[in-house]
C-alpha cells in the first residue's frame, strides 16, 4: 500500500460517482448553484489525525476525514414531501457510492473507508437554503511522513 496526502484523499472523494448527481464540483465547493446544476456534489472540510509512532512497529496509519455534500433542491422550490423523498433517494445513492468506493490505486491508498450520513434542510449556498445529504467520510490509510 502506498501513501496518501489530504489532497489525494479529497480529490478521490471528489471523483466519486454518485447516481443521479447532475453536476460534480469535485473538491471545489461552488460559490453559487443553479437549479439546472442540481443535484450537485462537492467535498468540504478536510482534516486528519497524525500517524502515531509505537516502539514495537514504527508508524501507525492516520485517519483523514472530509464531508461529501450533495445539494438536492432549494427548500423554497417544490413541496415538502416531494423534496424530502428526493433527498432520501439521494441519501441511498450516496450511501451506495461510499460503500462501494475503492481509493486503493498506485497513487492513493485507503485500506478502509467508512462514514455517517445525514439529511439537512439548512445547507446555505449564496443565500439560498437547500435540502442536502451530508456524509462525514473517514479513511484510514498510509499517510506520508514528509510531503513534497
Amino acid at each position: 500500500m502506498g501513501t496518501i496526502t489530504c489532497e489525494q484523499f479529497i480529490r478521490g472523494l471528489g471523483d466519486l460517482e454518485v447516481r443521479n448527481v447532475e453536476h460534480n464540483f469535485g473538491w471545489e465547493p461552488p460559490g453559487s448553484l443553479s437549479t439546472a446544476q442540481m443535484p450537485a456534489k462537492w467535498v468540504l472540510v478536510p482534516r486528519g489525525t497524525m500517524a502515531t509512532w509505537t516502539f514495537e512497529g514504527g508508524a501507525t496509519t492516520g485517519i483523514l476525514t472530509a464531508q461529501i455534500v450533495v445539494a438536492v433542491i432549494p427548500i423554497a422550490q417544490g413541496q415538502y414531501a416531494t423534496n424530502f423523498i428526493a433527498t432520501v433517494k439521494m441519501f441511498d445513492n450516496l450511501w451506495h457510492a461510499i460503500a462501494n468506493c475503492d481509493l486503493d490505486t498506485d497513487d492513493v491508498a485507503i485500506s478502509k473507508l467508512w462514514g455517517s450520513l445525514s439529511i439537512t434542510a439548512e445547507l446555505e449556498i449564496d443565500g439560498t437554503k437547500h435540502w442536502a445529504v451530508v456524509a462525514e467520510v473517514f479513511g484510514r490509510g498510509r499517510i506520508p511522513n514528509v510531503l513534497v
